[in-house]
């Protein structure tokens, strides 16, 4: 359900793209970035009291280091959007049925990509 926004969004951009010769993918990854981030800064607030807490780090530079993370992070959803975007261009409303497993491929590389991070 709480994908069902960024789904609208890129369906109705993709749609878009279909009269245009250049394909919106900047707004597309904007979007899934702007959703990553929200995502994420709410599901993490926590690392900033944790690292100040247990790290020893300053409120300033545990806040910038949980954010360079939150945005790392926020780039699986971008380019979860992307994908479907693209999918969306070559099959039509019929790449909303790949759209779990596109999520779930964006899922396992963020699981093994760089951080680790599940």
């Amino acid at each position: 359900m709480a994908l069902l926004p960024l789904f609208i969004a890129i369906t109705r951009s993709a749609e878009l793209s279909f009269d245009h010769p250049r394909p919106r993918s900047f707004r597309i990854f904007l979007l899934g970035e702007i959703t990553g981030l929200v995502y994420f800064w709410g599901t993490l607030y926590w690392l900033v009291t944790t690292m100040v807490t247990f790290g020893g780090l300053g409120y300033a530079l545990a806040a910038l280091f949980a954010g360079l993370l939150i945005a790392y992070l926020a780039l699986f959803p971008a380019l979860f959007g992307l994908w479907l975007a693209f999918s969306l261009r070559r099959m039509g409303p019929r790449a909303l049925l790949f759209a779990p497993a596109i999520w779930v491929a964006s899922e396992v590389g963020r699981e093994y990509l760089l951080t680790g991070f599940p």
